[in-house]
């Protein structure tokens, strides 16, 4: 299961502390493929590019039926901001649930 209180970062990458160093915090949202509303969880992932948190999330997510709707860079305005999901949608609107997630603290 992804945790809020997580970073993440790719799974299976071997990463260097000086390479590490040079990584930001992006913050992705994840929404279900098939969500009638636009609400997403957020969650957080090092990365060096923008693209690089969306493939991050992407690969943390894979198979299970979600997206990477959104990527926010460390600066921007709604950077750190989690608002709450009002919408009946709860069908989808489900913790993501991830057996095997790979947090910082697997990666060597």
């Amino acid at each position: 299961m992804l945790n809020k209180d997580e970073v993440y970062s790719m799974p299976g990458s071997v990463v260097t502390k000086t390479l590490r160093s040079y990584m930001k915090t992006f913050m992705i949202g994840i929404k279900h493929r098939e969500s009638r509303c636009d609400c997403v969880d957020n969650y957080y992932v090092k990365a060096l590019s923008v693209d690089g948190a969306y493939k991050v999330g992407m690969e943390l997510i894979a198979g299970e039926g979600y997206l990477v709707e959104t990527v926010t860079s460390p600066g921007e305005d709604a950077y750190g901001i989690d608002i709450s999901c009002d919408c009946d949608d709860g069908m989808y609107n489900e913790s993501i649930e991830r057996s095997g997630a790979y947090p910082n603290g697997n990666v060597f």
